[in-house]
């Protein structure tokens, strides 16, 4: 892949995470498609779907077990950003940017209403004793 190519995907990842960040672009928590999950061993404990200019984007964690020998294993994990068909299928998906995990861990955030417990959180903190 060109070095032009691989700038114009970080670019593009670091717009969607601006846009997620500034609140432009909302993401909800789905099932990820077969055609992610199918064929593998993986597990994939999150999986966000967002809509954008008529297009869909799915975002996601995957886990899963690589052999260190014959009788180890490990757990590795990564995450992707892939564009969806009509059909909610992968169509694409982007390369790993140094953005993507940023991403991952901002709309996770977003989507837990962590902010919220923790406003009402604080809320309940006594009086004059700050942490």
């Amino acid at each position: 892949m060109s070095e032009d190519k691989f700038d114009r995907f970080e670019r593009g990842v670091f717009q969607i995470f601006r846009l997620t960040h500034l609140g432009e672009m909302q993401w909800s928590r789905k099932n990820p498609p077969q055609s992610l999950t199918g064929g593998t061993n993986s597990v994939f404990p999150y999986f966000f779907e967002a809509e954008y200019g008529g297009k869909h984007l799915g975002l996601f964690q995957e886990r899963y077990r690589y052999a260190l020998s014959e009788t180890e294993e490990r757990w590795g994990e990564r995450v992707g950003l892939v564009l969806l068909d009509s059909a909610g299928d992968v169509e694409f998906e982007f390369p790993l940017t140094p953005f993507t995990d940023d991403l991952f861990e901002a709309v996770k955030i977003k989507e837990s209403n962590v902010d919220d417990f923790l406003n009402v959180l604080m809320q309940s903190e006594p009086h004059g004793v700050k942490i």
